[in-house]
């Protein structure tokens, strides 16, 4: 819901994101859902607005 949250603030019609995961490397426990965050607010600032 936070990703949903994030794209319905910023207005894209229509909005996408996509994230994934895979199982290695470091185990991020809780702090998971910040670098989901990061990601999704990472992609709207560098998102080309031009139709």
């Amino acid at each position: 819901m936070v990703i949903v949250r994030m794209l319905e603030r910023a207005d894209l019609q229509p909005p996408l994101s996509i994230v994934t995961r895979w199982v290695g490397g470091v185990h991020l426990g809780g702090d998971r859902f910040r670098r989901v965050q990061d990601c999704v607010a990472h992609d709207l600032d560098h998102l080309d607005a031009t139709p």
